[in-house]
């Protein structure tokens, strides 16, 4: 860490400025970023503290959502539009996923599948599933009732290509809204 000219502003602890190295994660490319440290060692940029122990999980949490995200959105879509016995099935699987408290549910996958940090990915992705699940299959059963899908229907297109080509594309704006929050969810 090299001490800087930087004036720091002046609040309760901060001790130092100090210039680190860090990566930014978004640009990919290595960023000189002013850090200032209070008097217990905590880097503090801004009035955020950031402190990050894994800092793969920044990396890995946007690609472990889309996982979920992917499969959440697949349950809810084909329980939307088949609806019966299948929508049935999977809902309550999906309830019985948010039955139980996020955290604790959680580290009940963890000690199950065993320590390590592929393994909190799996039960971060697994705890997350049931809310992209529910919005896609609200999002399906609202559209499944418009008269474009009613049209392709007419027209022959099979419910494959109707839940496809039609339905799914027209259900993915809440669910992108709600994976974009979920990314800092995750990597908290």
């Amino acid at each position: 860490a090299v001490v800087t000219g930087v004036p720091a502003e002046v609040g309760v602890g901060v001790c130092l400025v100090r210039v680190h190295r860090v990566a930014a994660v978004v640009a990919g490319v290595a960023d000189l970023v002013a850090v200032r440290v209070d008097l217990l060692g905590v880097r503090v940029v801004g009035a955020v503290v950031v402190r990050i122990d894994h800092p793969v999980l920044v990396l890995v949490a946007p690609g472990l959502l889309t996982l979920a995200l992917v499969v959440g959105s697949a349950l809810g879509a084909v329980a939307g539009y088949r609806g019966g016995w299948l929508d049935n099935i999977i809902m309550r699987v999906m309830d019985v996923i948010l039955g139980f408290p996020s955290l604790l549910l959680a580290i009940a996958i963890v000690a199950v599948l065993g320590p390590g940090l592929r393994n909190a990915l799996i039960a971060i992705a697994i705890v997350t599933l049931p809310g992209y699940a529910r919005v896609m299959r609200a999002q399906v059963l609202a559209i499944k009732e418009s008269d474009f899908v009613a049209a392709s229907q007419a027209l022959g297109a099979s419910p494959i290509q109707i839940l496809v080509g039609r339905v799914v594309p027209n259900a993915m704006t809440p669910l992108v809204v709600l994976a974009t929050l979920g990314v800092a969810t995750a990597i908290l």
